[in-house]
């Protein structure tokens, strides 16, 4: 049975053909697009018995699950159609295969089913004569009854829908060889996971059916290289977006959990500079940085403590550090193997068959299960590939959004930090953007964090975050059900709004998030209104008013400026160079808006006047102006109402004081210096912990990976990221050259002691440095 949101885009998809050529449907991972694509085959069948259908998919797993799906909804298909495969069968042949005549003098095996001698059938608009005894799968049809076929109850007056050539479902591998000589000429090409359509053996489809329409599924209309599918599909519709399917419990919550900023796997990761020709990072360069022992040690170690006992995927840069993951979690005694490309087919399903009844736990594979693998029970997914991929990266963390009987919600284990590049799965896409090649990415790497409602008397999370210190809690599955919660009423309270302005003002249209178009019955010019907060806006002169969303926040922008959605409304300038997202709170540095009455502190003292506006994330209906930058990342803040506050990641607002009166400012002063010594004497005793860590070590020495040098530590951990032309030991401390007779001093800690731009560098044994410029200047200086 079809869902309200299936049955609804069926409709739209209709319309939509009503209009176009070609159809582009964008559903999220795990919504059921292959089940919206079986029955659009269904109702166009129904309209017209005569089409001939073809589904494209680009792997055999997903063209064998589409042929499941199929039959499921009570239709037929193979993929080993005589028209496809360019047979051409003599209307004398015993054969009853698309519209061909059979010869009453003829005996005709047709799918093993049989039908009575004094009958005359008309099966797929093909007559049989009476005279004939016809095998059609073993079903005997008696005049006077309905014909079973396939499982279909058809009447004797009407034309069976079922035909094995009717539907057929084919690799795009395989239509490309053969498009070029097959007399077939299909009505409809449904192409599943159509992101991938951008390669010249799918336009050769257009070209060469210039009659047929053609259909495109897929949860990510988008391509690494910016551009769009307007070359191919002429519309985009569009399915609710993943926060919806959330709410509504289609799609199953999550926990995120990923590698700090300032981790040394993301440092790795920052270092790799070489791209594939997809555009892609290059997959030699990510094996070499990546594929190391202590590396999948301690991917094991992530899966122990946040997914231990919870069945699940992880996906590996290539084969070999597939099969390295799978055979080191062997080890370990977790129940994993490998599946790739080169697992033979038998061998696959079995391993497939042994996860879903629960007899395997870890499947390690290679973008095997990144698309159109359908098991809902995956309780964890875990990141161990790097990616540039939009598409890749919600494929891969959307195969454990399936919701399923207990389970709970989805652990996501981002080992790669691609939480810093795409945001969580939760995040809101302009897919139509996307979809016309006017989605930029640079521009969405600031605005990638979702508002997280942390209530104060909430526990951080049933997490344990302190055995691996790279890694961080972004949000628990508690906090995305405390922010859809809140979604839900102010969505219900933007509906109450806009069906009171509706009695009052006439036409009243949604045009972007919660905000309104009015219309009045003389037509005059219209006036918006913002949903969020009731701010209105009657005349403007740069353009219209339009729903942006920025570093998380969300903004009305028009022209070159953006209005916050606040209760109290703050004008900014439009400029993403201004804007920052610094974890939870994300900054507008202006220089055309300065708050004079707002102190700003340092350690030495404050000076009056501040010109960054912060916006929290977890509470956007406010903003603040920034007082005190904090040494372990808080923030001492000034709220509109002249109040000071003291707010950190995770933790309620803490209120400082005022500064009304001189005494006020006084005490205040105090009790901001106070925080920002706090922070750092945390800060100090971070580095030392960081400094004990390295000296307990046996051993720091430099490390080649490609052509670059860095310093591994005897654990195997990265103390300095490979980016140096050379590294070499001297007397405790470590030489680099950043490019040709550019030398510097690195102390152990990974710490640049001087600057890579000395002819020459020599430390002596008691901790000198003589430095030696170009024109042979020397400079002594003292390295203790």
């Amino acid at each position: 049975m079809l869902r309200d949101y299936q049955i609804n885009i069926c409709s739209r998809v209709c319309e939509a053909f009503g209009q176009h050529r070609s159809v582009m449907v964008q559903m999220p991972t795990g919504t059921g697009k292959t089940v919206v694509l079986a029955e659009l085959v269904k109702q166009s069948l129904m309209k017209d018995e005569g089409l001939r259908i073809l589904i494209v998919a680009h792997r055999r797993e997903l063209i064998e699950q589409i042929k499941a799906t199929v039959k499921r909804m009570g239709l037929n298909a193979d993929n080993q159609s005589s028209l496809i495969n360019n047979q051409n069968i003599n209307s004398s042949q015993s054969s009853l295969i698309n519209n061909q005549k059979i010869n009453s003098s003829q005996s005709s095996l047709v799918n093993n089913q049989k039908i009575n001698s004094d009958q005359s059938s008309l099966i797929n608009n093909q007559k049989i004569n009476s005279s004939q005894s016809s095998l059609i799968n073993n079903q005997k049809i008696n005049s006077d009854q309905s014909s079973l076929i396939n499982n279909q109850n058809i009447n004797s007056s009407q034309s069976s829908l079922i035909n094995n050539q009717t539907i057929t479902v084919e690799s795009i591998q395989t239509i490309s060889r053969r498009i070029a000589t097959t007399e077939f000429s299909p009505s409809l090409v449904v192409i599943d996971e159509a992101h991938h359509a951008l390669a010249k053996t799918y336009k050769m489809m257009w070209d060469a059916w210039p009659n047929a329409k053609f259909l495109g599924l897929t949860a990510t209309p988008c391509r690494l290289n910016g551009k769009g599918f307007t070359d191919l599909f002429d519309v985009l519709v569009q399915s609710e977006d993943i926060p919806t399917f959330i709410k509504e419990k289609w799609l199953s919550t999550y926990d995120f959990v990923s590698i700090k900023a300032d981790s040394r796997t993301q440092q790795l990761i920052s270092s790799l500079k070489k791209r594939g020709a997809d555009g892609d990072y290059q997959v030699k360069e990510m094996d070499a940085v990546l594929n190391k022992r202590p590396s999948i040690e301690w991917l094991y170690n992530c899966v122990i403590e946040y997914a231990h006992n919870r069945k699940g995927f992880v996906y590996a840069i290539n084969i070999d550090h597939a099969r390295s993951i799978a055979e080191y979690y062997q080890e370990q005694g977790v129940n994993a193997v490998a599946i790739d490309s080169h697992t033979p087919v038998k061998e696959r399903e079995r391993l497939i068959s042994s996860f879903r009844s629960g007899e395997l736990h870890v499947l390690v594979n290679v973008d095997i299960f990144s698309e159109g693998f359908d098991c809902p029970d995956v309780e964890f997914i875990q990141l161990a590939r790097p990616t540039l991929s939009l598409a890749k990266y919600l494929q891969m963390v959307g195969r454990g959004l399936r919701p399923s009987k207990g389970k709970k919600n989805c652990m996501i284990i981002d080992n790669v930090g691609l939480y810093r590049v795409f945001g969580l799965p939760s995040q809101i896409w302009d897919w139509k953007s996307a979809f016309e090649g006017r989605l930029r990415m640079k521009d969405y790497q600031s605005s990638l964090f979702i508002n997280q409602k942390i209530e104060s008397n909430q526990p951080s999370l049933i997490i344990n975050q302190t055995i691996d210190s790279e890694m961080f809690l972004v949000v628990s599955h508690e906090q995305l059900d405390s922010t859809f919660e809140q979604q839900k009423k102010d969505d219900v309270m933007a509906k109450e709004r806009t069906k009171l302005l509706g009695g009052v003002y006439g036409k009243v249209t949604i045009v972007g998030r919660q905000l309104a178009e009015l219309r009045d019955k003389r037509g005059e010019m219209p006036t918006y209104v913002d949903l969020m907060n009731m701010n209105w806006f009657r005349h403007w002169d740069e353009g219209k008013p339009g729903a942006v969303r920025i570093g998380g926040i969300d903004f009305l922008r028009i022209g070159n400026k953006i209005i916050s959605r606040t209760r109290t409304p703050i004008t900014l300038a439009y400029d993403r160079e201004r804007i920052t997202k610094c974890g939870f709170y994300t900054t507008h540095s202006s220089v055309d808006n300065r708050n004079l009455d707002c102190l700003r502190f340092y350690k030495e003292g404050f000076e009056n006047g501040s010109n960054t506006v912060v916006f929290l994330h977890d509470e956007p209906q406010e903003y603040y102006w920034e007082s005190a930058w904090l040494w372990d990342e808080g923030l001492v803040v000034m709220g509109i109402d002249g109040c000071y506050y003291h707010v950190d990641k995770g933790m309620p607002k803490v209120y400082l004081g005022c500064a009304d009166t001189e005494e006020n400012k006084t005490r205040l002063s105090q009790a901001v210096h106070a925080v920002i010594a706090e922070s750092e004497q945390r800060n100090k005793e971070r580095k030392e912990n960081i400094r004990r860590d390295v000296e307990s070590l046996d051993y720091v020495k430099p490390c080649k990976i490609g052509t670059k040098w860095g310093l591994r530590g005897s654990d195997g951990r990265i103390l300095c990221v490979p980016k140096y032309r050379n590294i070499m030991e001297q007397n405790g401390y470590f030489l680099i050259e950043d490019i040709p007779l550019h030398w510097g001093v690195m102390d152990k800690f990974g710490k640049v002691l001087v600057e890579p731009k000395h002819d020459t560098v020599e430390i002596t044994p008691d901790g000198k440095a003589i430095l030696t410029s170009v024109a042979g200047k020397q400079t002594i200086i003292n390295l203790k």
